[in-house]
Formats: structure tokens, C-alpha cells, sequence
């Protein structure tokens, strides 16, 4: 009997879709012209009986070389000085003065006779510099994040941090996976053991991240490695990217390997705004989570925050119950652009039933989460659980759960590999 209740609920099918749950669980150049000196004429003295005004003879203006491109002074008799250099650099054409209605000029020729002025020996004034319109300023969106306090800091002007997920739209974020377990059932004397290392691949595709801060993604596991090891029975292996042929006990398992699993819509803090499943999740995964659920709020070290999920189990009488449950998660600390964060879940539904607490238990994880504040997602995940359940199928029943999950940002298909290939321990 103890047997077959093993086979039946805690054997290859149960501790397979239970792994396979928890592996696939962001102004104008300014110029002015300047007037040339201007001569004075002396009118001549006439008799009172007849007035007439005589204009001094013209003089031929001084021949000037002047560079191409440029348009040579017109003088107005008399003494010709240059004109000043614009700005720019450039001489700009003067304005022609009628010497009969030129007032006298208060200021004295700098040059006392007519010279030819040779190119060379006008300096040209330093150009000044070229006053630049101001950089459009563009207007303030929701999704805009300020991150530090521009001195270099992550930290804001009261030393909190704020943490938001950050993607762009046609990248691909992939995570390496490990999770192992090992489950001992005792029932009426009998003794059984399993045994479990998956390793997977999980991967967002971005398809749009939207004004607000909202990101919309595919979900999907692109590969997947197990092995499964029961008592008296050989350890079963699967590698979905070399095997071609599927053990019937990973045959599940296999369906969910390399097809777009959920289509899911999550705002900056994480929490799902929209999910639209592709494919039949594992009895027993959260209802409403695929990531952490970040602070509403910057935080400080030390402060924590709690976001709510529920999962699904079943009673000895066979009816389904929703389970209440949380993560809480702590900011310890902050080394370089990544936050350290403690993380815990905690069952808020309370649960008499042992039956239903040997299948929530594997939620009942704790460990640490790093989050990188710049970049705006998850580098890594690790927790280890060891828990023992009293009475699931009668009095002296017992189970020992012990586990261990470790998730690893990478930038590629990397291989699937673990930092170690044996299940995690019992420390009791």
C-alpha cells in the first residue's frame, strides 16, 4: 500500500510537474555692418545776391587687392580707412555716404593719406564664439526613472533606492535554472526515496515596452535537462537538445520545451497586468506571479516589502483549495549597482490538513535575490529549503522535503550546467 500511494502521488509524475513548475516560475551668426569714416566739405563763400554750394573734387579711391569671394570697399573720397571686421570674421560691405548731407566726423582718420592696404596687413579680428540654441528638453514620461542623485550614487537625495524592471523592446533575456530536490516518504514502515536535478533555460522575448513602463514578453523555456532517481529503479535521463527519444515519465515535461508558454504584460514593479497562457501550466504553479514583485516605493537598507500570490493543492477527499501565500523580501544591502535582497515566502492560509501542507511545501522556500538597479532586472536567485511533514497518510507517515534553486542571468544559449549535479542535503 505504502508503495503504491508513493508511486501515485509522490513518484515520478508528481515530483517531475512540481520541478517543472519551479524552473519556468524591464541663434544665428550674429554680423553688423560698420559705417566708413566720412569726409568733410567745405562749401564756398558767395555773394549774398547768389548762393551756390561747391562740392570738392573727387579723388580716385586707392586701389585695395582683395581676397575672392569678397566684395571690395567703396570709398567716398577724400581719406579711406578700412572697416572694421565683423564677428564673423569677415568684412562687410559699407554703407554709401552722400557728401553733401555727410555730417562732420568727430573722429580722425586713422590713416593720414591714401595707401594701398595689402591683405596681409589686416589682422583679423578672433572670431567670437557662436552662441548655440539650447538641446530640445524632451517632456517627462511616466516610464522615465531617476536613477541616484547625480553624484555617482544609486541611492536618491534621502539615501533610498528605487527598484524597477527595465527591458527594450526585441531583446531577449535568458536565465540558467538548476533546481534540486529529494524526497524521503515514510508510510507504515516503508521507506521510499526520490531524487531530482532539472536544469533549464528560460527566456523572455520582448516584443514592446510601452509609454508607462509596461513591458509585453513571451515566456518559454528553450531547453531542459533532468534526471530522476527512485528507489530500486535506474536514474531516467532527458536532454531535450540532444535526445530524440522521450522517457514516458518527461514526456510532459517535453511539451513545454521550446513553444511560447504565456504572453504576459507587467508593469515596472513586476506585478502582471495581463497573461494570456499558451499551453497548460503544471498543477499546483502560482495563479498570478512569474517575477518578483518590486516596492511600490524607494527603499532604504533594511526596509522590506511584501507582494501576495496563491497556489492550488489538493485535500485527502480530493477537493481543490486556493492557498494563500506571500513573499516578503528585505533590502540588505547595496554593493555597486546591485541590490541584495532576502527573500522568504510565507503561507498566510492556515493549513490543517497534512496533506495539503506535503504539497505547499516546496513553496516554502528562503534565500537571497540580487537585483541590478541599473540595468533593471534579476543577475540572480538562490534558496534552500528542509522541512518535515508529520501525518500526510496517517500517524506515523512522514515526509522530508530538502531542496535547493539557483537562477543565473546569461547573455546566450549557454550549455546546461550545475554548480553541483547531487541533490541538497538534509542539515537535520
Amino acid at each position: 500500500m505504502a508503495t503504491n500511494f508513493f508511486r501515485l502521488r509522490f513518484g515520478g509524475t508528481w515530483l517531475l510537474t512540481s520541478c517543472l513548475a519551479a524552473a519556468i516560475g524591464f541663434a544665428a551668426l550674429s554680423s553688423s555692418d560698420a559705417a566708413p569714416p566720412t569726409r568733410t566739405t567745405r562749401p564756398g563763400t558767395v555773394p549774398s545776391s547768389r548762393r551756390t554750394t561747391t562740392t570738392a573734387p573727387k579723388t580716385a579711391a586707392p586701389k585695395t587687392t582683395t581676397k575672392p569671394g569678397t566684395t571690395a570697399p567703396k570709398s567716398t573720397g577724400g581719406v579711406f580707412a578700412p572697416p572694421p571686421l565683423p564677428p564673423n570674421g569677415r568684412p562687410s560691405q559699407p554703407a554709401t555716404v552722400n557728401p553733401s548731407t555727410a555730417k562732420p566726423s568727430t573722429t580722425k582718420p586713422s590713416i593720414a593719406h591714401p595707401a594701398t592696404v595689402k591683405p596681409a596687413e589686416l589682422k583679423p579680428a578672433v572670431a567670437a564664439p557662436v552662441p548655440q540654441p539650447p538641446a530640445p528638453q524632451r517632456e517627462a514620461t511616466k516610464t522615465d526613472v531617476a536613477i541616484g542623485n547625480g553624484t555617482g550614487s544609486l541611492a536618491d537625495a534621502d539615501g533610498k533606492y528605487l527598484l524597477r524592471y527595465r527591458f527594450g523592446t526585441g531583446e531577449t533575456v535568458r536565465w540558467q535554472v538548476e533546481h534540486t530536490a529529494k524526497i524521503i516518504t515514510s508510510v507504515q514502515g516503508s521507506t521510499q526515496t526520490a531524487e531530482t536535478v532539472t536544469l533549464s533555460r528560460k527566456a523572455w522575448q520582448v516584443v514592446e515596452t510601452r509609454p508607462g513602463g509596461e513591458t509585453r514578453f513571451v515566456h518559454a523555456v528553450e531547453a531542459i535537462n533532468m534526471k530522476q532517481k527512485l528507489t530500486g529503479r535506474q536514474e531516467t535521463t532527458y536532454d531535450s537538445e540532444v535526445d530524440k527519444d522521450i522517457p514516458p515519465m518527461f514526456a510532459d515535461a517535453a511539451k513545454q520545451v521550446g513553444v511560447p508558454l504565456a504572453e504576459v504584460v507587467i508593469d515596472s514593479r513586476g506585478q502582471v497586468l495581463k497573461r494570456e497562457d499558451k499551453q497548460k501550466r503544471p498543477e499546483g504553479s502560482p495563479t498570478n506571479t512569474i517575477t518578483l514583485v518590486l516596492p511600490d516605493k524607494a527603499l532604504a537598507i533594511g526596509e522590506s516589502w511584501t507582494s501576495p500570490f496563491e497556489m492550488k493543492a489538493t485535500d485527502a477527499d480530493g477537493n481543490q483549495k486556493s492557498i494563500q501565500a506571500r513573499h516578503k523580501l528585505t533590502l540588505e544591502k547595496v554593493e555597486g549597482d546591485v541590490a541584495v535582497l532576502r527573500n522568504e515566502t510565507q503561507i498566510l492560509s492556515p493549513i490543517t490538513d497534512p496533506t495539503i501542507e506535503a504539497q505547499v511545501v516546496q513553496a516554502e522556500q528562503a534565500g537571497h535575490v540580487k537585483f541590478d538597479l541599473r540595468r533593471g532586472r534579476i543577475v540572480s536567485q538562490e534558496s534552500d529549503l528542509d522541512k518535515e511533514v508529520f501525518g500526510f497518510q496517517g500517524p506515523e507517515s512522514k515526509l522530508h522535503y530538502t531542496a535547493r534553486f539557483r537562477e543565473t542571468l546569461g547573455s546566450t544559449k549557454e550549455p546546461l550546467t550545475a554548480a553541483g549535479q547531487q541533490p541538497a542535503k538534509s542539515t537535520k
